[in-house]
């Protein structure tokens, strides 16, 4: 299945094989629409599920793509030493710069992950996709962080009231 994945990427991007032909077309097992499945369901699952040649399918393929590469460069920018020292203080600007990077990322990829779980003809299916179990389990931990994050430092005290709203505040600490 990994391989029939990398041809349609390869297709996809039209990508030539080392000899300058085309990749081998592969065999695409698309999805027909039935009776019961709404037309703005099959026009959105075409567009984040199975991207062809149709302008909105590859606008959406580079932004996903785009986002990939953010998240990439802001993993790596965080494990350089200069970085390292700066996001120890929480309330630096590169902290913020980072989170909220992150979060804009992260928030992405839910909203493409709970999007493909709505349009997905045959839900059990789509639960049964490996690839869609290592797209929940990239998105899990940033939510994990700010709960454990909420319940470690509890509600902000202000001037001896607590405010149990989550806040940038208590969010960033």
């Amino acid at each position: 299945m990994e391989v029939r994945e990398f041809q349609r990427e390869l297709e996809f991007f039209r990508i030539k094989a080392k000899n300058g032909a085309e990749a081998n077309p592969p065999q695409i097992h698309r999805i027909r629409p039935n009776k019961n499945w709404p037309e703005w369901q099959r026009k959105v699952y075409y567009v984040v599920a199975e991207p062809g040649d149709d302008l909105r399918s590859r606008v959406w393929a580079v932004l996903d793509t785009l986002f990939i590469l953010c998240s990439i460069i802001l993993f790596v920018a965080e494990t350089e030493p200069y970085f390292k020292e700066k996001l120890k203080d929480t309330h630096s600007t590169w902290y913020g710069v980072f989170f909220w990077g992150d979060a804009i990322c992260v928030t992405f990829f839910l909203f493409d992950f709970i999007l493909r779980a709505l349009v997905w003809p045959n839900k059990l299916d789509f639960f049964k996709s490996i690839l869609n179990w290592l797209d929940f389990l990239a998105i899990l931990p940033f939510f994990v962080m700010i709960i454990t994050n909420y319940l470690t430092s509890g509600p902000a005290e202000t001037g001896g009231e607590e405010d149990e709203s989550l806040d940038k505040g208590q969010i960033v600490h």
